[in-house]
């Protein structure tokens, strides 16, 4: 898959910039980068988190001195042509418009088995449309084109380690008066967390370590007024629900755990990476 996204992007960006984030395969990452021209590998050398990792990406891009940035996730593969179209359809926006821009986003495709829970959260990020865009509160960091204006304002925080860095990243954003615009079709294959089967429907799933980093994470913002009270009840029961369902009714103890911890240091500001044993898979 990293190959395929690698491949994918090589042929539409001037330089790639991979940053690994201590991956125990580090030699087959090596092996798969070196076949990519115009690419560097920026090795972190322990998993320092995702916003130290694109922080880090961006702060050696910038020596490069580019217009926009394209944040992409490992796991994503960009559609043939979709990074020049979406600058093109931007480039028919007003003058107005386009100065307020701070991220253009490329379109994933939906989410297989999605339930109206889910739409709905994601409703809830769309504030108005503009031609070929929509214009939201927060997207995902993947697929993103950053333009250089934002890069020499605003960083990544790195305090949150995983999870929710792409919603407090917007809400920077759009605190400094840019506008975040997601184009309407769909250019970009990304894979959001596990799938998990129940019933015959499919849904985005998160094992515990990642779903308390959601709840911790988005306590934290939502204390802040960085994302919406909607948008974290229903982040809430999407994810536990989806926990619950994957695992079944003699999970709901740790479930229950899992949430308490997670609003306990969303409190307490408890950031970091935290790895608690009841966290650990059985």
């Amino acid at each position: 898959r990293l190959q395929t996204a690698l491949d994918a992007l090589g042929q539409q960006v001037l330089h790639l910039f991979i940053v690994d984030n201590g991956s125990k395969n580090l030699n087959e990452v090596r092996a798969r980068v070196a076949n990519v021209a115009s690419r560097s590998l920026i090795e972190m050398g322990s998993n320092q988190g995702i916003g130290a990792a694109l922080n880090r990406g961006v702060s050696v891009a910038l020596a490069h001195a580019p217009r926009w940035f394209l944040t992409m996730d490992q796991d994503s593969v960009v559609q043939e042509g979709a990074i020049a179209s979406i600058l093109e359809e931007w480039q028919l926006l007003s003058e107005s418009t386009k100065i307020k821009t701070g991220i253009l986003a490329l379109r994933p495709q939906p989410q297989r088995g999605s339930i109206w829970l889910t739409r709905y959260v994601d409703q809830l990020q769309i504030l108005g449309h503009e031609a070929n865009f929509q214009e939201r509160r927060a997207v995902i960091t993947s697929g993103n084109l950053i333009h250089e204006n934002v890069v020499h304002l605003i960083d990544f925080d790195t305090e949150l380690f995983i999870d929710q860095v792409d919603f407090a990243f917007c809400a920077k954003v759009r605190a400094q008066g840019f506008r975040i615009l997601q184009q309407n079709k769909v250019s970009m294959d990304h894979q959001l967390g596990d799938i998990a089967e129940t019933n015959g429907k499919d849904h985005p799933y998160e094992n515990a370590q990642r779903f308390f980093y959601i709840v911790r994470n988005s306590t934290y913002l939502v204390i802040r007024r960085k994302i919406g009270l909607r948008f974290f009840l229903g982040q809430l029961i999407v994810f536990s629900g989806a926990y619950l369902s994957v695992n079944g009714v003699r999970a709901i103890p740790r479930c229950i755990a899992i949430i308490f911890r997670g609003l306990y240091d969303g409190i307490t500001r408890r950031l970091g990476r935290r790895e608690y044993p009841f966290l650990q898979s059985p």
